[in-house]
């Protein structure tokens, strides 16, 4: 599914993925049933290609609001197993704020995968 962007530069991006049991034919139509595996991710579309990251003030805020979305939605419990990523020009010297926000759970790392800096951006959450 995508959305289109307004005139707001607001756009959703809604990205469904389902794993390929080779035993079975996969259903599409199915819905997740153990939340622990869905990601959501929010990219700030002004982020995109500019180089330009949201401060950290600014993921949490829409990250806790996408995170109060799930629990109303889902439940406390299923709405904290969501995995909420950042993407949006994460850069090594960005990445260790962004990670030490409560509803930052992980990064969508664009061209930034591509360079050195991918392993401080990689390791800037602790190991589980």
């Amino acid at each position: 599914m995508y959305g289109v962007a307004d005139r707001c530069c607001r756009c959703v991006h809604v990205c469904v993925f389902f794993l390929l049991n080779l035993e079975s034919t996969p259903n599409q139509t199915q819905s997740p049933e153990d939340w622990a595996s869905v990601a959501v991710a929010y990219e700030p579309v002004w982020a995109i290609g500019t180089g330009l990251s949201a401060t950290p003030a600014q993921a949490q805020e829409v990250h806790a609001a996408i995170r109060a979305y799930l629990t109303e939605k889902l439940g406390p419990e299923m709405a904290q197993s969501v995995r909420i990523m950042y993407g949006g020009s994460v850069k090594a010297a960005t990445a260790p704020e962004l990670a030490s926000c409560p509803d930052v759970d992980g990064f969508l790392v664009g061209g930034a995968a591509l360079t050195k800096d991918f392993l401080a951006i990689a390791t800037a959450f602790p190991a589980p």
